[in-house]
């Protein structure tokens, strides 16, 4: 559970020294693995990351293909995915790639999306924004316009959260 609360709160270093301590409990922990994989990914650290593959029984299956053609640089797989019209994907092949500018605008693109798809919902499913509100990986966006609109929808979306869910009062409090 602390693997989880730890990753999804994007304290990615707490989230491998957890995988790490269940690891020598448990070496084949899958879990684990994945999470450790994700994590160092996250923190940029390439050499990690890729030791952690071999570890992996059963890759197809964890959607880990972006990060992995990102960490082993498959132009042709990484020029596909752009080709793509998903904005999301942009903004993680840029964002990796240091290239701030194109990340900035991907990411708009997909906030505006996600904006347009979530007010035509009666109830959306998702809490993306405030969930990541506390990324570091996009702390350079926090303060701009769109992600500001779209943060101002989600908390009133899921003001009601409050009273039934810990986690979305301290979400919403920001």
């Amino acid at each position: 559970m602390r693997i989880f609360a730890n990753f999804y709160l994007s304290r990615w270093e707490k989230t491998v020294q957890y995988c790490q301590s269940f690891l020598v409990i448990d070496p084949d922990n899958q879990i684990a693995w994945e999470y450790l994989f994700r994590a160092y990914f996250l923190l940029n650290q390439k050499e990690q990351a890729l030791a952690i593959l071999p570890h992996l029984t059963d890759i197809e299956t964890l959607g880990l293909d972006l990060e992995i053609a990102l960490l082993k640089a498959d132009s042709n797989y990484i020029k596909e995915k752009l080709a793509s019209d998903n904005p999301n994907l942009h903004f993680t092949i840029y964002k990796y790639q240091g290239e701030t500018v194109k990340a900035t605008s991907a990411y708009e693109q997909a906030t505006n999306n996600y904006l347009m798809e979530a007010s035509e919902k009666t109830n959306i499913h998702s809490s993306y924004y405030l969930d990541h509100l506390h990324n570091p990986q996009l702390k350079d966006f926090q303060a701009v316009a769109w992600f500001q609109k779209v943060l101002a929808f989600e908390k009133e979306t899921y003001d009601y959260l409050i009273d039934n869910y810990p986690r979305a009062s301290e979400i919403l409090k920001h």
